[in-house]
């Protein structure tokens, strides 16, 4: 019998490897931010792989973490090769999948209809613009612990759901037309800004505050909010 090429059924993002170094540098994703000039954001993307590596980045990476530009460019382009191998029954981990609130995904139309798990999982990584769930990690850490926003101390978080609409809004901040964030003017606009939510009619007053937000640099969206807490046992 021929010898056949060895085909990988598994693939292990950048931000396996890259983890691993920041923990023995003792470096944070703030820290590795700052180290290579890039913001949080694209930090994540980096660490999860959602997007090809630049010869730039690898370049910066191995200044901050050691190796040559060409081992981080091939580490890179390793994942990517290996992962359009994996057959989509072995890019994902059935818990992750079970553990978003399909149902209000698909009836905000954030995902499309699924009859099995294999298709919930397919959308799920179309969504969030990666190949595997282990990927989802790395772009989308507890996402309740790096947002601002109010909830009840009698509820349990769903992290999954808050990187969900997390997620959906910034694909519609993405279409967002904005100027370059400007802080001292955004904080002189803001008595204008709550001047317009005092009208009781969203409809009437949003494109006026999404305008004004815009010309400040911030993208402003509306989105509906998934199932996103489960109550704590015995709470009140």
């Amino acid at each position: 019998m021929p010898d056949q090429p060895f085909q990988p059924n598994w693939a292990s993002p950048i931000g396996e490897t890259v983890s691993r170094l920041m923990q023995r540098a003792d470096l944070d994703t703030l820290d590795l931010a700052n180290r290579l000039d890039i913001t949080i954001s694209e930090v994540r993307g980096l660490l999860s792989g959602s997007s090809p590596l630049s010869e730039q980045r690898a370049q910066a990476l191995g200044e901050v973490l050691g190796g040559s530009t060409a081992y981080w460019l091939n580490r890179d382009r390793y994942f990517r090769d290996s992962v359009a191998r994996i057959p989509i029954e072995r890019r994902y981990d059935p818990d992750w999948v079970a553990s978003f609130p399909i149902g209000d995904l698909s009836k905000f139309g954030w995902i499309g209809p699924s009859t099995n798990e294999a298709e919930r999982a397919s959308q799920l990584l179309e969504f969030f613009g990666i190949s595997l769930s282990a990927q989802w990690k790395f772009r989308y850490p507890e996402a309740s612990s790096v947002s601002a926003f109010r909830t009840s101390h009698a509820l349990n978080t769903r992290h999954e759901a808050v990187a969900s609409w997390l997620r959906q809004g910034e694909k519609i901040a993405a279409g967002i037309a904005c100027a370059r964030w400007n802080r001292d003017l955004f904080i002189s606009r803001l008595g204008e800004a709550r001047a317009l939510t005092r009208n009781r009619h969203p409809l009437r007053f949003f494109p006026e505050l999404r305008k004004l937000c815009a010309d400040c640099g911030v993208a402003l969206v509306a989105v509906p909010t998934p199932s996103t807490t489960s109550e704590v046992p015995g709470s009140v």
